[in-house]
C-alpha cells in the first residue's frame, strides 16, 4: 500500500484519531501515538502553549509561600521548586521583609493543609501590581477542611477527587493570597456554592433525640454521595460523578432519582471516551449503562455504533498487517 501523498513510499501506519494510512514522514508521534498533520496540528499547539507557560513560571525563580500545617503551625519561606508528585519540598525560611534566616524547612505533603502563594508575608503589599500568575478555568467551590476552616474560590482546573493536592484561586482580587495549593487528604468536603448553602442549613437544624439525630446523618450522608456527584456532573467531570452516584446508589437502590442520574453520568462518561478516540472503554461504559438501565436508546445506539467501529478498525488494522507481511515476502523473494 502507497501513501497518499507520497506516491513511491509505502504506508508505515495509520492516524490513530482518523485512521487514514501515510508514510513515515506523514506522521508525529506523541505519546506512543501516531498523528497525521491534520490531527497533530491541536496537540503541538497545547505543547507549544504549555511551554510558553512553563517558560514563564520558571522566570519567577522566588516563589513566597506561608505553609499551613495541620497542627495549626505555619511557616514562611521561598520555594524555588516544588514538584507535586514528590513526598515534600524544601522551604527556605524568610522574615517578613524577605530576608533570609539561614534556615530550611523539609516540608511533608501529609504533614500540610494547605500553602499560600501570597504577594507579601506581612499583607502589605501594592493592589496595582499584577502578580496573578495563574487563570482560574474551574469551578466556584467551596472548601471545607477536617478543622472546620472554610476557603472559598475558584479551582484552577477542574477539580478531580483522585489528585492528592489542587490550586484554589482567590476570587477576592484584593486577597494577599495569589493562589492557595490544598492538601486533599486534609480536605472533609469540596462543594459548590449552592451545596455548600444547603449543608450549612442542615447542620443548622436542631436534631430531637437519638432517632432523629440519626435520621438527620442519614439524611447528610445521602446529601454528601449525591450532591458530590452532581458537583462532579456539573463540572463535566463524569467519571468521578459516575463514583460517586455507585454509592448513593449502593445505600439507596430503589431511588430512582440516583439511578437517572447515574445512566446519564455514564453515558457522558463513555462519550467523553469516544471524544479521545477510546473505542473500547467508551464500550464498556455503555454497556455499564445498559446494565442499570436495559432498553436505554442512547446506550443502545452508542454501543451498536462503536462496536462497528471496533470491527472496522479490527479489520483494517489486519488487513495492514497481512499486507505489510506480503510486502515482506516479495522482497524476500525478489532477493
Amino acid at each position: 500500500m502507497k501513501c497518499p501523498n507520497h506516491l513511491t513510499r509505502d504506508v508505515a501506519g495509520y492516524c490513530s484519531v482518523c485512521g487514514s494510512f501515510y508514510c513515515q514522514d506523514c506522521f508525529t508521534r506523541h505519546e506512543g501515538n501516531l498523528y497525521c498533520k491534520k490531527h497533530y496540528k491541536p496537540i503541538g499547539e497545547k505543547l507549544e502553549l504549555e511551554r510558553k507557560l512553563t517558560e514563564g513560571r520558571r522566570r519567577r525563580s522566588r516563589h513566597a509561600q506561608v505553609v499551613h500545617f495541620r497542627n495549626g503551625q505555619t511557616a514562611q519561606g521561598a520555594c524555588r521548586t516544588m514538584n507535586l508528585r514528590d513526598t515534600g519540598f524544601h522551604l527556605e525560611c524568610e522574615n517578613d521583609d524577605g530576608t533570609a534566616t539561614g534556615e530550611s524547612l523539609r516540608v511533608r505533603f501529609e504533614d500540610v493543609k494547605y500553602i499560600c502563594h501570597v504577594k507579601s508575608y506581612d499583607g502589605k503589599f501594592e493592589p496595582s501590581e499584577n502578580v496573578q500568575e495563574y487563570t482560574p478555568g474551574g469551578t466556584d467551590v467551596v472548601v471545607e477542611f477536617e478543622d472546620g476552616e472554610v476557603l472559598k474560590g475558584k479551582t484552577m482546573n477542574l477539580y478531580n477527587p483522585d489528585h492528592p493536592r489542587f490550586y484554589l484561586i482567590p476570587k477576592d482580587e484584593t486577597s494577599n493570597n495569589i493562589n492557595v495549593l490544598v492538601e486533599s487528604s486534609a480536605v472533609s468536603g469540596v462543594y459548590t456554592l449552592e451545596q455548600y448553602k444547603e449543608k450549612s442549613r442542615l447542620d443548622a437544624q436542631p436534631s430531637q433525640g437519638d432517632g432523629d439525630g440519626a435520621g438527620k446523618r442519614e439524611r447528610v450522608q445521602l446529601e454528601q454521595e449525591e450532591s458530590m456527584g452532581d458537583f462532579y456532573f456539573e463540572q463535566r467531570n463524569y467519571q468521578p460523578a459516575t463514583e460517586q452516584y455507585s454509592l448513593a446508589r449502593q445505600n439507596h437502590p430503589d431511588s430512582a432519582r440516583i439511578r437517572r442520574k447515574l445512566v446519564v453520568s455514564t453515558v457522558n462518561a463513555g462519550i467523553g471516551f469516544i471524544k479521545s478516540r477510546d473505542y473500547p472503554d467508551a464500550l464498556k461504559y455503555m454497556e455499564q449503562a445498559l446494565e442499570i438501565d436495559p432498553g436505554n436508546p442512547h446506550a443502545e445506539k452508542k454501543a451498536k455504533q462503536l462496536r462497528k467501529v471496533i470491527e472496522k478498525t479490527q479489520r483494517r488494522m489486519k488487513a495492514y498487517l497481512e499486507g505489510s507481511l506480503n510486502t515482506e515476502t516479495k522482497k524476500r523473494d525478489r532477493r
